[in-house]
């Protein structure tokens, strides 16, 4: 039997095709990790069908929360503005 070709986790939307960070929640991953142990008594067909269905719940959550990150660095720009602080002046955090 091979499972090359078949991913054995739900994998969240391409960062690079969105454009966005793709960063696993823990819950995320709970949910991936028991979607895979759940599916190894399956039959192959209902194993691939439960996983595409997880795989679709976590890409639905890696969008909004990619929405969310994007509403809440725009209210939060908008809110230092109003404040008076010059956003291009203040120190960032180098990335990780």
């Amino acid at each position: 039997m091979n499972h090359a070709s078949q991913p054995l986790v739900p994998r969240p939307p391409d960062p690079a095709a969105a454009g966005e960070k793709s960063e696993w929640t823990l819950p995320q991953v709970h949910t991936a990790t028991a979607a895979l142990i759940e599916s190894l008594p399956l039959s192959p067909d209902d194993r691939k069908r439960h996983l595409e269905r997880t795989a679709h719940t976590l890409q639905y959550h890696q969008r909004r929360n990619a929405q969310a990150r994007t509403s809440h660095t725009k209210t939060r720009r908008q809110v230092l503005t109003d404040f008076g602080y010059p956003i291009d002046q203040l120190p960032r955090c180098a990335p990780e």
